[in-house]
């Protein structure tokens, strides 16, 4: 049994509201790498696998970089009126 299934089924039986975002991630993580690599990296397996800590932080960055051009652009706007 996967850590993440024993995580699961240790938070339902114990009444705890369970979070999928970070299972989630690493299935698609996993998924993808299988497809475009033919070979996953086993991320749900390993919970601290370095390429999902490697993805994560760069989806981090990536929402960093997105969300300061927003606000720059939102700012250029407002200015310009």
């Amino acid at each position: 049994m996967g850590w993440w299934l024993a995580l699961l089924l240790m938070g339902v039986a114990k009444g705890r509201m369970v979070g999928f975002c970070d299972l989630f991630f690493r299935y698609t993580l996993d998924m993808a790498t299988e497809f475009l690599f033919g070979g996953s990296v086993g991320s749900l397996e390993l919970p601290k696998h370095e390429v999902a800590k490697a993805f994560e932080e760069v989806q981090r960055i990536q929402n960093l970089i997105t969300n300061a051009g927003y606000v720059l652009h939102s700012k250029a706007c407002v200015s310009s009126r």
